[in-house]
């Protein structure tokens, strides 16, 4: 018996083959708490989507980009 496809911290299973896909195809941002990420197995050639939803309490990512130090102050200068 298959076991059902599910995400992983870095990707997903292939819904036909079970084939690990790292990243997807293509994201989209449908609305403020949904965005669809478009799957490409290279293994099998099937297409799918998903449809992962935002925390009701998530942060914007311009929220989290404007607290993120992306190259912080040496100290002392």
């Amino acid at each position: 018996m298959k076991k059902p496809s599910s995400m992983f911290m870095f990707g997903m299973r292939c819904v036909r083959c079970d084939y690990e896909i790292i990243a997807p195809h293509k994201t989209e941002l449908l609305d403020d708490n949904v965005i669809r990420h478009l799957w490409h197995c290279c293994r099998c050639k099937a297409y799918f989507e998903s449809f992962p939803r935002f925390r009701a309490k998530a942060r914007s990512v311009r929220e989290l980009m404007m607290s993120v130090d992306v190259f912080p102050p040496l100290s002392g200068t």
